[in-house]
Order: C-alpha cells, then structure tokens, then sequence
C-alpha cells in the first residue's frame, strides 16, 4: 500500500463485483492491517516455535495516546533504547 493511503473500499468494491484475483481479495483486505497480519505471523510462531519460525517482538498500541505513556531514551549513534 502507499504511505498514507486506504484502499479497502477499493478492495470491497472488488469483492461485491465478484473480479477473480491471483490472491484472494480477503486475505488482500487482511494484509491492509499491519496488527492483524503479526497477529497471524504470533500464532505460526507458537505453533512452529522460535528456531523454526523467528520473530522479532513487536507492541500493539491502540493509538497513539497510549505510545506516550512509555517514557524511554534512544542513544543517539546506536541502535540502543533505555526505557526510564
């Protein structure tokens, strides 16, 4: 998808039209959430385990309210975040 844009209706639009696609347009639409695709990618990492199928951890804020409560320094020059 573009930065910024929405194309959901788009793919909607697609599904009540009954236009045949290579990938299926509902697992198109589910890939248009970055949380609900990882969630996915959780659920094959607990049934395959971490040598089979790494992952890197990730956190689910549900806006960005919620992002600020965390108070956390980054070492400029590194890759390094030091949570206070």
């Amino acid at each position: 998808m573009t930065l910024g844009e929405d194309f959901r209706s788009l793919i909607m639009g697609l599904q009540y039209g009954g236009v045949p696609s290579t990938n299926s347009l509902y697992s198109i639409y589910n890939f248009c959430s970055k949380p609900w695709v990882f969630s996915q990618l959780i659920k094959i990492f607990q049934r395959l385990g971490a040598d089979k199928f790494p992952l890197v951890d990730q956190s689910f804020f549900p806006n960005h309210k919620q992002m600020l409560k965390h108070n956390y320094v980054i070492h400029p020059g590194t890759d390094c975040i030091r949570y206070i």
